[in-house]
């Protein structure tokens, strides 16, 4: 098979994994220090986050693509709680400013809307009904 034919016979795949992980939500906690701490790859078109920092600290948000370990689309000073929407393709992460002590945050995923190749909605809606199921039923077995 041909590399070209290889994408394209994943695309599905990356559709399908969109919409199962739009239908999915996310929260991950993480001690972060003056080195940038990876939370969250995305490719959505759209997706709303909330950073919920420890009480007393102070954080930076980077978005976009990361390079290097880096983040080089946005990066957003933040405190507290911050609510936050990214577009496209990129990762989320998270560092406390350089001589601060490390401190927790917790990643909450809000509202998304998933890339997806499918021209057809109610297949889109089956994928998403599928995985939810298989998500019930592994909970149900362990």
């Amino acid at each position: 098979m041909k590399p070209r034919n290889i994408v394209f016979s994943l695309l599905p795949l990356f559709a399908l994994h969109s919409t199962i992980a739009a239908g999915i939500p996310q929260s991950l906690e993480r001690d972060v220090s003056d080195q940038w701490t990876w939370f969250s790859d995305y490719y959505y078109i759209s997706s709303e986050w909330t950073l919920n920092g420890e009480s007393g600290c102070h954080f930076e948000l980077g978005t976009g693509i990361s390079i290097f370990g880096k983040p080089r689309g946005g990066i957003t000073p933040f405190t507290g709680r911050y609510t936050f929407t990214v577009w496209g393709v990129g990762a989320i992460q998270v560092r406390v400013p350089k001589g601060q002590f490390p401190c927790r945050v917790r990643l909450d995923q809000g509202n998304v809307s998933a890339i997806s190749v499918y021209s057809d909605p109610s297949l889109v809606k089956s994928a998403v009904e599928d995985a939810k199921k298989a998500l019930i039923n592994k909970k149900g077995e362990s």
